[in-house]
């Protein structure tokens, strides 16, 4: 892909998205298994383990994805996802209620 030298910013971008892949579903897990009163486990506990099953596949594939021509539309998909799952998590731990 001809990144027209933004190869860098690409590389940070990508790396912090496999790091809120693991951070976010972390964080998940810490608080679903922490308290008693939560009333969609079994959820939340799916959602995070896609999210950390998927971590191994990007590393292993990295720079192939990097160097990919849908490099942009790879990380618009992989931020969509990242959204769509915060608004899931949120709406299973009581929307506005929770932390």
């Amino acid at each position: 892909m001809d990144n027209g030298g933004d190869g860098k910013f690409w590389t940070l971008h990508f790396g912090a998205g496999i790091a809120m892949s693991i951070l976010a579903p972390a964080i998940v897990l810490a608080r679903t298994f922490s308290r008693a009163d939560v009333p969609t486990r079994g959820v939340s506990v799916a959602l995070a383990v896609f999210f950390l099953a998927a971590v191994p596949a990007l590393l292993w594939l990295t720079r192939r994805i990097l160097a990919s021509n849908h490099l942009l539309a790879f990380l618009y998909v992989c931020d969509g996802l990242g959204f769509g799952a915060t608004v899931v998590w949120v709406a299973l731990d009581d929307g506005g209620q929770s932390p």
